[in-house]
């Protein structure tokens, strides 16, 4: 029966994806909705919820695990001041003012401890997925984000342990005995990431089956480790994923690992929808009425989730010297609740701190909260520019003058010939083949430990987000011939058509993908000639030898407009310049046979 409902709940968000996805709407709330129809709200298809739900934690913990394999320890002391300083002061924050209003709302103070916590804490899930999903996690923001969030998540299983012993032993007892734990697992990962795991891997590296089987049963022992010492699943697999963060396998392990998180995550939002109607409360009228006598506690904390929480945030992050940018997206990340509140709340009810009823309530809430900041997140570039002049005061509260934090971006002003933006592995190519042109150039990057690397090589860089307008100004547009992108998905090429089309009308853009399915929609919003990594192979693009170089394009400029109206006009798949290529080195084979 089991299996039967997680097929229903697949296929109920296979379907809202599809819709979603085709009104160009995040899929986040798709999911949460398929819940909502499937679980005992609607239709009433799906009645094991916490199955479901105990399903969706290993997603939790998948994600976690992976985002510890990411973190380089020595990269994060630049943001060490604001991630725990700062991430304290926000819970400190952000506690003390839901706890204030549900004073208001008349809660007793132990009551009034659960509601501050849950306004407290942002979701991980969710954060991480759509940071990740437009590339963001290794901006400066995205660090500071995700930081924060782990932050969170420690003094969310305080706060767990405080409540659960509410009454029974002394914040002190609770301050030694998760102060000793964290001592003893620290030790345990640094033992693990230095002698344990790199033996372990050499060893069965050679069997991908074997490598994969490995790592997670150790996610799973990490968190089963967690668990026993009242810690979570997840914070198990992030110590995990940390103690193999430096390791040469991590890419392979990563890379194999990720399927396995985009099955678990439809599992985990829907699990939100189907908790629309727990077990508190019946669906259908009763529910209703509930709501209804508790409006005001559900409008007033999403508003405190969605505007009060965010611009906190801003303006702290705003007072460790960052711009308004970072601050920008730092706040508008955070600003939501987290699925942890609700874990919070259900075990407020049971030891009877809490009334049954709330629950329902708060799930609203927090739901609320997540779908309506995935539409924030995903429209925060245009809500930026468009309003960038109320934002300045973030950097007016600044106590600690970090310019770029710690990153110099003041770079001379200039005109360049060619820019490109992203120099990841894909545009680390372009990059080596402009340095050997000759041409001037200039490269846009968000990666602090990429610009480093480019200002020791002494290329022309510039650090931040091209979807900040400020960034992009940072140069003269007048002798710019085409800007190369090599930015994932479509919407920093969207930005930058948009931007060039305002500013500089006769520059091309010459977006290089990796996903054949964005040639179409990147010639639809603006590109001048897409480039899709299989077609330069086929194309012969890095060794020049075949019918379109980059050196062609360098010295022939104006010519890229006309080559893509050609190539958009012909059938220029992959495996049409593939065919082709190959039917003309048969045709010369046999002419020279």
């Amino acid at each position: 029966m089991m299996l039967h409902e997680i097929g229903v709940v697949f296929v109920a968000a296979a379907l809202m994806g599809l819709l979603f996805y085709r009104f160009k709407q995040p899929l986040i709330p798709a999911f949460v909705l398929a819940g909502v129809l499937v679980g005992p709200l609607v239709l009433n298809w799906v009645h094991n919820a916490k199955t479901i739900s105990e399903l969706a934690e290993v997603s939790v913990a998948m994600l976690l695990f992976l985002i510890g394999t990411e973190m380089d320890l020595s990269r994060l002391k630049e943001q060490g001041l604001i991630v725990i300083l700062g991430g304290t002061l926000q819970v400190a924050v952000t506690f003390a003012v839901g706890f204030g209003v549900a004073i208001l709302f008349g809660f007793s103070s132990v009551a009034a401890c659960y509601l501050g916590f849950v306004l407290a804490f942002s979701s991980t899930m969710l954060v991480v997925k759509i940071l990740g999903d437009r590339g963001k996690l290794s901006t400066v923001f995205g660090r500071i984000t995700v930081g924060i969030l782990v932050i969170q998540d420690i003094y969310a299983i305080f706060a767990l342990s405080l409540l659960g012993m509410a009454g029974k032993v002394s914040l002190n007892s609770v301050l030694v005995t998760l102060t000793a734990t964290a001592g003893t697992i620290l030790i345990i990962v640094l033992l693990a990431g230095r002698l344990g795991f790199p033996r372990l891997l050499r060893f069965v590296s050679l069997e991908k089956e074997l490598l994969i089987l490995t790592i997670l049963g150790s996610i799973f022992v990490g968190g089963f480790y967690a668990e026993s010492v009242q810690l979570s699943l997840g914070i198990g697999a992030f110590l995990v994923g940390l103690a193999l963060s430096n390791l040469i396998y991590t890419n392979e392990i990563v890379g194999d690992l990720k399927p396995l998180k985009a099955f678990f995550t439809p599992l985990f939002f829907a699990s939100l929808g189907l908790m629309i109607a727990p077990e508190t409360a019946s669906p259908g009228p009763d529910l209703l009425i509930l709501l209804s006598k508790n409006i005001g506690l559900i409008v007033v904390f999403s508003v405190l989730a969605l505007v009060v929480k965010p611009l906190s945030i801003m303006g702290l992050v705003g007072m460790f010297g960052y711009t308004r940018n970072d601050s920008f997206g730092t706040g508008v990340s955070l600003g939501q609740l987290s699925e942890f509140g609700l874990i919070l709340v259900a075990h407020g009810i049971a030891v009877k701190h809490l009334e049954a009823e709330l629950l329902p309530v708060m799930v609203i809430v927090v739901v609320g909260s997540m779908a309506a900041s995935s539409y924030v997140i995903k429209y925060s570039s245009g809500l930026f520019y468009h309003l960038k002049g109320l934002w300045g005061w973030t950097e007016r509260l600044s106590l600690v003058k970090k310019g770029e934090n710690g990153v110099s971006t003041q770079v001379e002003k200039f005109s360049p010939e060619f820019v490109l933006v992203g120099c990841d592995r894909l545009g680390g190519g372009i990059e080596a083949a402009l340095r050997e042109s000759g041409f001037s150039y200039a490269v846009f990057d968000s990666d602090p430990a990429i610009f480093e690397k480019l200002v020791a090589k002494g290329v022309r860089c510039y650090f931040g987000d091209v979807e900040n307008e400020e960034v992009l100004e940072s140069v003269g547009w007048k002798n710019v011939k085409a800007v190369f992108s090599s930015a994932p998905g479509h919407h920093i090429n969207e930005v930058l058509a948009a931007f060039l089309h305002r500013v500089a009308p006769e520059t091309n853009l010459v977006p290089i993908v990796r996903r054949e399915s964005l040639v179409k929609i990147l010639y639809d919003k603006g590109a001048h000639l897409v480039l899709h990594v299989d077609a330069l192979a086929a194309f012969g693009l890095m060794n020049e030898s075949g019918p379109v170089t980059l050196a062609n394009i360098l010295n022939n400029p104006e010519k890229i407009r006309e080559l893509g109206k050609e190539l958009r006009e012909k059938d220029t798949s992959v495996a049409s310049i593939l065919g082709k290529n190959l039917n003309g080195r048969h045709q010369c084979n046999a002419s020279e046979a």
